[in-house]
């Protein structure tokens, strides 16, 4: 009888371990799996990019509202690089046709080659800039074209004429690949109307 549950008792030890470890195995690759795909999201400022929240909210820095990252990974600089740049033409859309919309001529206006780029600062901060050239809508026979820039500041600034057309041929600008945004500023100014 004791043989007989010894044999048994091995028996058992022996079918039951393999398939113990195997389901513990499996167990901690769920838990893994599991614990793996809670992520914490962050927020980020577009102009401070070393600004990260767990909430939206405001930069402390410079005001502008925080973006949401799609990969928690403070590491991933693409990821943040992109955000900024998304939000920074987003901001500069809204104000360049704000200010138009403002303090322009109460004409409707058309625009061309709007395009994004940037300066890297001594301190190696990016200043962002929006430029292009507007006209009346109006005029079709001798267009006049004026050139504008507006540069994201801690608010933004917007310049016209000779002094648009120095920044916008400024050798040291890097035009970012968004393309033209003639467009979409245009359809701004016209949301605004």
């Amino acid at each position: 009888m004791v043989s007989r549950f010894r044999h048994t008792s091995l028996a058992l030890a022996l079918v039951c371990c393999p398939l113990g470890l195997a389901v513990g195995q499996d167990h901690h690759r769920m838990m893994e799996h599991d614990t793996s795909a809670v992520q914490q999201v962050v927020y980020t400022c577009p102009m401070d990019t070393d600004i990260r929240s767990a909430k939206p909210g405001q930069c402390p820095k410079c005001g502008m509202d925080l973006v949401r990252l799609d990969s928690p990974a403070p590491s991933d600089s693409s990821q943040a690089t992109e955000a900024s740049i998304d939000a920074v033409v987003q901001f500069l859309l809204t104000s360049a046709a704000t200010d138009f919309h403002t303090h322009g001529p109460s004409q409707p206006l058309r625009f061309r080659a709007v395009r994004v780029g940037h300066l890297k600062a001594p301190d190696g901060k990016m200043n962002y800039m929006l430029c292009g050239q507007f006209a009346r809508a109006q005029d079709t026979d001798k267009v006049q074209w004026t050139p504008f820039v507006t540069i994201k500041t801690s608010g933004y600034e917007q310049w016209l004429g000779v002094q648009a057309e120095a920044f916008s041929k400024d050798s040291s600008v890097v035009w970012d690949k968004v393309g033209d945004l003639s467009s979409s500023l245009q359809s701004r100014l016209d949301s605004l109307r």
